[in-house]
């Protein structure tokens, strides 16, 4: 659904349903628009293996992790940390 964290991805990575307005119908309309159009499916399962890779790409979520557990501690400690 379009709602909280979900509605952040852009919209040609995800196919959004727009939360407990369009319920069921709406979910029912978005499955049968990505099972009938192919070269759409396509597209957008491209564009999201694409922004998957970008944003949430192992190295890069640890990095981010690190980073994270460094500044906590050092704010905690008083500490200035040495993230590189």
């Amino acid at each position: 659904t379009d709602v909280g964290t979900f509605g952040d991805y852009p919209d040609d990575v995800v196919r959004k349903v727009g939360g407990e307005n369009e319920g069921l119908e709406g979910l029912r309309r978005a499955m049968m628009e990505l099972a009938t159009n192919g070269a759409a499916r396509e597209r957008q399962g491209a564009r999201a293996l694409e922004y998957v890779r970008a944003r949430h790409e192992w190295s890069r979520v640890a990095r981010q992790y690190v980073e994270v557990i460094e500044r906590t501690h050092a704010e905690r400690s008083g500490v200035k940390a040495s993230v590189a």
